[in-house]
């Protein structure tokens, strides 16, 4: 048995709206994480399918689960906010509502938490029906560890669902930018002020694509296009919050930040 001093409680936050369809799968593999020392923050967003009856099954049935329900829609990112906010561990894992986790991802990641702000691992692609895709995300994307928020400004980026973050990053990014980043980016770029990133090169997570993604979604067909002047205005207004969040001791890098919207 190991002890509370070398076991800390990790937050496992999942914030869910109609997501009957998967959210069994994703709840079963959290509660059969090798690592047990786990509360489960579940922050509902007013789910109109069977959802919330899903949660109250699984809360009255497990202690570990501590379930929160929304008098009003939030949106993505301020459920996630507010899901943060209730977490009482010392690591805090998001968790999407779609996702499978394999066994030891909360054991791996916590094992080479060190003193790294974020920790976060590889995924696996997976279809609707949990078929293998062949592809992972460092197919896709540029994985590795990250020690600069010139990587983040450049285009860097740590997907939440493959993170452990140490809970004193949680405090120093809230609130969390209104729709312009995700929670995630937003993570990663404050996480490089004080901490370097670690990538564990190990694909921890099975994640699922379908058509219901809020980010990377499938089918496109139906999502609104952004105009080129919108692209350039919230890019602007991306830099810009970055360019405020910097600490003051990066003076130089502040500087490259203020004149980059000027060349958008």
């Amino acid at each position: 048995m190991i002890d509370k001093l070398n076991s800390p409680l990790v937050s496992v936050v999942i914030a869910t709206y109609n997501g009957e369809r998967f959210i069994r799968e994703q709840l079963d593999s959290v509660l059969h994480q090798s690592y047990s020392n786990l509360e489960i923050i579940i922050v509902d967003d007013c789910s109109s399918d069977n959802t919330r009856a899903i949660l109250d099954d699984y809360a009255e049935k497990y202690p570990q689960i501590k379930l929160f329900k929304n008098e009003s829609n939030l949106g993505y990112q301020k459920n996630f906010e507010k899901g943060f906010l209730l977490a009482t561990g010392d690591y805090v894992a998001p968790c999407d509502q779609d996702d499978i986790w394999l066994p030891t991802k909360i054991e791996v990641l916590l094992k080479n938490s060190n003193d790294y702000a974020i920790v976060y691992c590889d995924s696996a692609f997976i279809d609707k029906n949990g078929l293998s895709l062949g592809r992972k995300m460092s197919d896709i994307k540029g994985l590795t560890d990250f020690d600069d928020p010139i990587m983040f400004a450049l285009g860097g980026s740590v997907a939440g669902h493959a993170m452990l973050i140490k809970r004193q990053l949680i405090l120093d990014t809230l609130p969390f930018p209104d729709e312009l980043m995700p929670h995630d980016y937003w993570l990663g770029f404050v996480a490089t002020f004080n901490s370097k990133i670690k990538f564990i090169n190990e694909a921890l997570v099975l994640y699922r694509r379908h058509d219901k993604n809020i980010f990377g979604a499938i089918d496109k067909k139906n999502k609104q296009r952004e105009t080129a002047a919108q692209r350039v205005k919230n890019a602007r207004q991306r830099v810009f919050l970055l360019y405020q969040k910097v600490p003051r001791l990066f003076t130089r890098f502040q500087t490259s930040l203020s004149s980059a919207p000027s060349v958008l």
